[in-house]
């Protein structure tokens, strides 16, 4: 299990909330694994503490970036700027027309030289947290045995791929 599938585990079992159905072993099962998976993922928070992500610098690059987007967006009857979803759910502005988007294109570009160094410390700090997250994980996870019905009948499906997934099942 790599460093990222952990973090994922831990995302989905903290997404269970509190009130866990099923018998006590399953209930003591989920607290000892969310109890293992939070402290290992603390720990890669704090080994990951130096490679942020975030600064104040990328923060106003993006702030200024949007302004500019924004500064030379289409807008509607209301003058707010007219915006596109993509796929992925990302909302960008649609341009006013062809000499909007040259300029927004050109003041972006003038923006990301002056903070050019900010970006590619972003841009390293990234590549370090992907490396560092798909390194195999050092951790020992409880196994829950299925054939003594431990298992709720109603598990969630994805749990249940989960916990085939990473081996968590003692059959």
């Amino acid at each position: 299990m790599t460093r990222r599938e952990v973090v994922e585990l831990k995302n989905f079992v903290d997404s269970l909330g509190e009130n866990i159905e099923g018998s006590l072993e399953y209930k003591f099962f989920i607290i000892k694994l969310r109890k293992a998976l939070e402290e290992e993922v603390e720990g890669y928070r704090e080994a990951l503490k130096d490679y942020p992500t975030v600064t104040e610098e990328t923060a106003e690059f993006e702030r200024k970036k949007n302004e500019i987007l924004l500064k030379y967006a289409k807008k509607d009857e209301n003058g707010n700027p007219v915006l596109h979803t993509l796929a992925n759910g990302t909302q960008i502005p649609l341009f006013a027309d062809q000499e909007s988007e040259q300029k927004a294109i050109e003041e972006i570009n003038k923006l990301t030289e002056e903070y050019k160094e900010a970006l590619e410390t972003r841009e390293n700090n990234i590549k370090m947290q992907n490396e560092f997250l798909e390194k195999d994980a050092d951790i020992e996870l409880q196994k829950i045995a299925i054939e003594k019905r431990y298992l709720p009948d109603d598990i969630d499906f994805k749990f249940l791929e989960m916990l085939i997934e990473y081996d968590l099942i003692k059959e």
